[in-house]
């Protein structure tokens, strides 16, 4: 009986396990998938950038007065990390 309980607190402790490393899999794939968005995402915004540079020169100066705004470009460079238990 002690051996039967034994054997099912193993198995049941391997399933966790194994769901645990999935997850785990997942997660650096979901963290690969938002670095591409965001280096995809920054590459358009200095495109359309450019874009916007060449056809309004005279909006230049403007545009250097205004702060910066949050875009994709502002965090491309930063990673996902794990903080917690």
């Amino acid at each position: 009986m002690r051996s039967l309980a034994t054997l099912i607190s193993f198995l049941t402790l391997g399933c966790f396990i194994s769901l645990a490393q999935t997850g785990q899999q997942q997660k650096a794939q979901n963290k690969d998938a938002d670095k591409k968005q965001a280096l995809a995402a920054a590459a358009a915004s200095k495109k359309d950038k450019a874009r916007n540079e060449k056809k309004e020169e005279p909006k230049k100066e403007k545009e250097d007065d205004q702060k910066p705004g949050i875009n994709a470009e502002t965090f491309a460079g930063l990673k996902f990390r794990l903080i917690g238990p």
